[in-house]
C-alpha cells in the first residue's frame, strides 16, 4: 500500500532556469499520494530570483545562525514552504576543511571548538538547531545533512518530532 506521506521531490539544478511548469507536467498525473510532482530549487542567503520563486518549495542554504536564516526568510517574498539546511559537524576537522573548501557553508569557530572537545557536540548543535527552526515559524522543515551521525541525529531528534499518520 501506498504511503500517502511519501512525496517525490524534483531539485532544479540553479544553471538551468528550467520552464518549472515543464517540470511539474513532467509526470503524467498525480504519483500514489494525489499530489503531481512538485519542483523545487536551492537557495544561499541572498534574494530569491524571480525565477526561482516561481517554485513550489525551496531548500535554503546550510546556516548554523537562527537569526540569520530569520532575517534572510524574512526578506524574502515566497508562499510555497521553505526548508532551513542544517548540517551536522562530525568532526573539528570536518569543520575547518568545510570553511576552508566552501567559505559559505564554514561553521562558527564555538561548533568547531565544542565538537574539538567533544565529538558527540556536533549532533546535540544541529539538534538543537533544527528544534529551534521548528519553534521560529518561518519554516516548513529542515533538510538534515546528518553526515555519518545520522543514527545519533535520529535518536536525538525522535523524541521531539511528532510522525505524520
Amino acid at each position: 500500500m501506498a504511503d500517502p506521506t511519501f512525496e517525490i521531490v524534483c531539485e532544479i539544478e540553479p544553471a538551468t532556469r528550467p520552464d518549472l511548469t515543464k517540470v511539474r507536467n513532467f509526470s503524467a498525473g498525480p504519483g500514489p499520494s494525489g499530489r503531481a510532482m512538485r519542483a523545487g530549487v536551492t537557495s544561499d542567503m541572498r534574494p530569491l530570483p524571480a525565477w526561482k520563486a516561481e517554485a513550489d518549495f525551496v531548500f535554503a542554504q546550510v546556516s548554523y545562525s537562527l537569526d540569520e536564516l530569520a532575517a534572510w526568510r524574512g526578506s524574502i517574498d515566497f508562499d510555497g514552504p521553505i526548508y532551513a539546511g542544517v548540517m551536522v559537524l562530525a568532526s573539528a576537522a570536518m569543520g575547518r576543511k568545510l570553511g576552508a573548501q566552501v567559505p559559505q557553508l564554514a561553521p562558527p569557530d564555538e561548533w568547531v571548538d565544542a565538537v574539538e572537545r567533544d565529538p558527540a557536540a556536533g549532533v546535540e548543535l544541529a539538534c538543537q538547531h533544527v528544534l529551534d527552526i521548528r519553534d521560529h515559524g518561518g519554516f516548513a522543515g529542515v533538510h538534515l545533512v546528518p553526515v555519518s551521525r545520522y543514527r545519533e541525529a535520529a535518536a536525538r531528534l525522535e523524541p521531539h518530532i511528532r510522525r505524520a499518520r
